[in-house]
Formats: structure tokens, C-alpha cells, sequence
């Protein structure tokens, strides 16, 4: 008997954790900018908050309160099975990992990004792809990268 799989999901930042962000990055007296977007670029490969996931959030807040150092890494994305929610159609880890890697292979910036994404699947940002669309972004996003390479 085949083993079911349980991938990893992404779980897109919520609203309170994007405005918690921001609040604590307005009220450091000691807030280095360059330094926040430099980690952000790390784990996204943009420099927007609107990128991250609930876990790379988490990892953020945690950091920017000094519970966290800037060098660790942030906790591993949820199995499907253990949200409470259905999250059959949400993207998974693996998914938003490799459009994450393949636009940073392209050297695309992020509204570059963003444009292609809403003319190829008509989404405009990838927190809102579900499953399917992000699985489709991502093989043309493979096939871009193959064709870069072998001409």
C-alpha cells in the first residue's frame, strides 16, 4: 500500500503578524534597515514582509524582540495533517521554495516578479497562489530557468 503524502504547507503571513512587524521595526530606537531587509532577501528573496510565511513571521518577530538570534533559522513549515484547516489547496513549502529560487536564479525583482505572475496565472502576488496555480508557476518558472541556461 502507497504511503499517503503530507507535505509541508505554506502558510501564508497573517494580517496581525505583518502589522506586529512593522509596529516593532517603527519602535526600535536600534533598528537597522538594511540589516532587516537582508534577512528578509535571505529567507524570501524579497525584501517585503508580505513574502513570508507564518513560521518565517514568527522567526521575524522573534528576532526584531531579541528572543531570537539573526543567524538562526526559523521553525519548519506545518504538515498538512496538522492544520486544523483544510489545506488541500494551499501551496506547498516545497512549492513557494523553488518559485522563491527560480525568480532569484532569474534575477527578477520582486514587481518584476509580481507582473509575470499576474499575466501567466492572474494572481498578482505569490501569497495569493493556491496549490495548482503555484504548482504551474513553478514549472514554467523551471522551464524559464533551463531555457536561460542552454543558450
Amino acid at each position: 500500500m502507497a504511503k499517503k503524502k503530507d507535505p509541508q504547507i505554506f502558510e501564508r503571513i497573517t494580517d496581525k503578524q505583518e502589522a506586529f512587524i512593522h509596529f516593532l521595526c517603527n519602535e526600535s530606537m536600534d533598528f537597522d534597515r538594511s540589516d532587516f531587509d537582508s534577512k528578509l532577501i535571505y529567507l524570501t528573496g524579497f525584501p517585503s514582509v508580505e513574502n513570508l510565511s507564518k513560521q518565517e513571521a514568527s522567526f521575524i518577530i522573534d528576532m526584531l524582540k531579541g528572543e531570537t538570534e539573526p543567524d538562526d533559522t526559523p521553525r519548519y513549515p506545518k504538515k498538512e495533517s496538522t492544520l486544523r484547516e483544510d489545506a488541500r489547496f494551499l501551496p506547498t513549502a516545497y512549492q513557494i521554495k523553488g518559485i522563491r529560487e527560480s525568480v532569484k536564479s532569474l534575477g527578477w525583482d520582486e514587481a518584476y516578479f509580481n507582473t509575470w505572475l499576474k499575466k501567466r496565472t492572474g494572481e498578482s502576488h505569490i501569497k495569493t497562489l493556491d496549490r495548482n496555480t503555484a504548482q504551474n508557476a513553478l514549472g514554467a518558472l523551471m522551464k524559464l530557468r533551463q531555457l536561460r541556461y542552454t543558450i
